[in-house]
């Protein structure tokens, strides 16, 4: 995806949803994603498997040229998945509406057209997957492994199926992949959205917070 034009240079927004116009030339508190491989869920109920993925040509922003990033999926047992396709956008934008549409209405105010505009140029079923329970599609999860470290991007359940420890039980499995490996786990959230308890229950501690943001890490080194 291509910075928008009305975005400050070197300043991308990669997160769930787009800064509305109004607030575009303020200073962007966000910080690029990495892009060395996408961390998901699969199928497999045994013990951890990696599998090597295709390998899609991406935009490395850093140097403004087109290269290739080969993904590693780690199919874990938390709970059932399937592969994000195209035919899920629809899907996915409703999940993140329900789940972020109320804080960034209160951090920026809520323009429909113009998230759903983003949704559209920023949605990459390969980023993805879809959490399911028996027949029904009930969250999606991304989260990235840099190598270095582990980006939780994102991570929401549907408000019909919300309170059952599915969260929970994802992040968990998440951490103990992140302390085999000794290495942190990293996520950010808006500061309106309480999930921060979630996380701190979690282990996680604030490691720095930008305008509208709480970045936060567990770290197992």
């Amino acid at each position: 995806m291509k910075p928008q034009k009305n975005i400050v240079r070197n300043k991308v927004e990669r997160f769930k949803f787009a800064v509305p116009p109004a607030v575009i030339n303020q200073k962007l508190p966000f910080a690029l994603r990495c892009v060395n491989g996408y961390v998901t869920l699969g199928k497999i109920r045994s013990a951890v498997k990696i599998e090597r993925a295709k390998t899609p040509k991406r935009i490395n922003f850093s140097t403004e040229r087109i290269t290739t990033v080969q993904h590693k999926r780690i199919s874990i047992s938390t709970v059932e998945t399937r592969p994000c396709t195209d035919d899920d956008s629809e899907l996915v934008y409703e999940l993140k509406k329900a789940a972020l549409g109320p804080y960034v209405e209160k951090t920026w105010g809520w323009d429909e057209g113009f998230q759903r505009e983003y949704h559209e140029r920023d949605f990459d079923p390969l980023k993805l997957q879809i959490l399911r329970s028996e027949t029904q599609d009930i969250g999606v999860l991304s989260a990235t492994d840099c190598k270095d470290h582990i980006e939780l991007n994102e991570i929401y359940i549907g408000p019909k199926f919300q309170g059952r420890g599915t969260g929970s039980a994802i992040i968990q499995e998440i951490l103990e992949l992140a302390k085999a490996r000794s290495i942190p786990v990293k996520l950010q959230f808006l500061k309106v959205n309480p999930v921060r308890a979630l996380y701190e229950r979690h282990g996680f501690q604030i490691i720095s917070e930008k305008d509208t943001r709480f970045l936060m890490e567990q770290s197992f080194s």
